[in-house]
């Protein structure tokens, strides 16, 4: 430490100052009889001080020679001072001894300790682990690192104002910063499109940088930085357009519920956890009906494309559309009937998905009573009945007296080639239809009260 720190000092004025007047009367250079400290010597010639080393030499704490002669007559006085004293001091090194380098808070733990490096430490005595263990660190380089055990390590308030709480520069410019609000926390950097987030309670809202709504005007990611996975529990609400992957092809990693824009087709598709169905727009369409569609079945048999031309066995084939009804049945479950034949079942794959809200039933004299249409989105490719999952329609209305999805039944009182039509009201675009045939009921009578064998023309899938 520079210098030293004396305590209680007293000057001792006795011996401090020694004068001697010499009186000249003969030329002489040479004063003798002195004591003195070199170097704490002045000499007056006729009451003008001398310059030493110049007009005088002092070396030997004895005698002093003057370089021009003193004659009879002058007078030469020379002052010499002792050394400073003190009655009561410190040593440089005992003050050093005294001064610690570091502060202790009544002497049971050091408080702040400044090293030889000018780091400044509280509550801790080295700069090194302070990322570990308790206490905080000022650095000469601006640096400062605050570590608490189990607490919250840094505090900022701001008082009676909104505002920032705490700033952020690069260079000298203005980064960032943290600020509030009616209460509210915002963050964000003011650099170029001023892009501030507010929290709020239950939302985060763009803001700008006096947390002030932002709307319309900050993206989250872009083209070149973009987010992976967005995960929702609720709705999301787009005021613009969705924009979906353009592929060529379906894509080989998919997963339920995937959806992208082909390209080829020119249609949105999805995946239903087992195939890439292409969605169709609840728009009218007409005339999806079994007359063309051999991928069809009925109970546990399918005949294909082949005509009935005789009763028989369950089964169902293409109706040809012949005068009074058709010179062939679509489908057919004999003329005995059995409960075992029930239920039955019709099922059609559409190719695609469509939202059906209508069907139109071609009855013979003898038909199939209760019933019920439902859809399927994964019952596969091939009209298969009872694959996959089904759901019925919402029945609304139909033209039958009973109100009821009701077919007419045994000896129903229609005649041939009568066409039913039944309303639902869906707007789910399904890939499957399937008719579940439940009895041959007559209209008015309870479920399950005839079982006998009917016939039927066709049935058709619309959208209105």
């Amino acid at each position: 430490m520079a210098g030293y720190i004396g305590s209680g000092a007293s000057v001792v004025s006795s011996g401090a100052e020694n004068k001697k007047v010499f009186d000249i009367t003969t030329n002489t250079t040479s004063l003798t009889g002195l004591n003195y400290t070199v170097g704490k010597v002045h000499v007056y010639h006729n009451g003008v001080r001398l310059v030493d080393g110049t007009d005088y030499t002092a070396t030997n704490s004895t005698s002093i020679t003057l370089t021009v002669a003193a004659v009879s007559g002058d007078q030469v006085v020379v002052v010499s001072y002792a050394s400073f004293q003190l009655s009561e001091h410190y040593t440089k090194a005992e003050t050093d001894a005294l001064v610690p380098s570091s502060i202790d808070d009544n002497g049971n733990a050091t408080a702040l300790t400044i090293d030889s490096s000018e780091n400044v430490l509280v509550g801790r005595t080295s700069s090194s682990g302070f990322t570990t263990s308790s206490g905080s660190a000022l650095f000469p380089n601006g640096s400062v690192f605050t570590t608490v055990d189990g607490g919250q390590a840094l505090n900022v308030s701001r008082l009676n104002s909104d505002g920032n709480l705490v700033g952020f520069y690069k260079d000298g410019s203005a980064v960032g910063s943290i600020g509030s609000v009616s209460g509210t926390l915002y963050i964000g950097s003011p650099n170029g499109s001023d892009a501030f987030a507010k929290f709020n309670n239950n939302s985060i809202t763009p803001s700008t940088s006096a947390g002030a709504a932002r709307d319309n005007a900050i993206d989250l990611g872009a083209g070149s930085a973009r987010f992976k996975d967005l995960y929702l529990s609720g709705d999301l609400y787009v005021n613009g357009q969705v924009k979906l992957a353009n592929l060529a092809s379906d894509p080989s990693d998919a997963t339920t519920g995937g959806m992208y824009f082909n390209t080829t087709s020119g249609a949105v598709k999805v995946y239903d956890g087992s195939a890439w169905d292409q969605i169709q727009a609840l728009t009218p369409f007409s005339t999806v009906n079994t007359r063309y569609q051999p991928h069809t079945q009925v109970n546990t048999q399918g005949a294909g494309a082949v005509k009935i031309t005789s009763y028989g066995a369950a089964a169902w084939s293409a109706y040809d559309g012949g005068s009074g009804g058709g010179t062939y049945f679509g489908g057919h479950d004999g003329h005995n009937g059995n409960p075992t034949d029930y239920p039955a079942y019709v099922a059609v794959y559409l190719g695609g998905r469509h939202a059906v809200n209508r069907l139109n039933l071609a009855l013979h004299g003898n038909h199939y009573g209760y019933f019920e249409l439902q859809g399927s989105n994964n019952s596969g490719t091939g009209g298969s009945y009872d694959a996959g999952s089904w759901t019925s329609l919402p029945f609304i209305t139909s033209n039958v007296s009973t109100q009821a999805q009701h077919a007419g039944g045994q000896y129903s009182g229609y005649s041939d080639g009568t066409v039913l039509t039944y309303q639902y009201n869906n707007d789910i675009a399904y890939s499957s239809y399937r008719l579940w045939i439940k009895d041959a009921s007559q209209a008015g009578e309870s479920l399950g009260t005839r079982y006998t064998g009917w016939a039927t023309y066709y049935w058709e899938l619309y959208r209105d």
